[in-house]
């Protein structure tokens, strides 16, 4: 019920809303508390949440899904090749990316995501 209504809503809501509401779904799949839902319910919705718009929502999940070795590697490569601002906290921290992920995003990164890399 839970990705159910998260779909139903996203739509609707407004950035900040959605941010929270990323970040609760986000949590619930990495912590396995998704109710009736299954785990591949909820990382196809948090998929979705890679197209959103609005930068404060895909860093939501980016900083959701940081430190966490279970987080969905092509979430976690898309948002750490996202603009500076979103994928900072997987550049930082994330143990899902490996010493060659790190060097390819390297290879086009901005400057304020190689200092985030920098910082792991």
């Amino acid at each position: 019920m839970l990705v159910t209504s998260f779909l139903a809503w996203i739509d609707r809501a407004a950035p900040k809303e959605r941010a929270e509401a990323t970040d609760l779904l986000a949590r619930a799949y990495l912590n396995r508390t998704l109710g009736e839902e299954t785990p591949e319910a909820a990382e196809a919705a948090l998929t979705l949440v890679l197209d959103d718009p609005a930068k404060s929502v895909r860093r939501a999940l980016a900083c959701a899904l940081a430190d966490h070795w279970q987080a969905p590697r092509h979430i976690v490569l898309a948002l750490a090749a996202d603009q500076p601002e979103v994928g900072a906290p997987l550049l930082a921290r994330s143990p899902v990316l490996q010493e060659a992920d790190l060097i390819d995003l390297a290879a086009h990164a901005e400057p304020k995501a190689l200092l985030a890399m920098s910082a792991a």
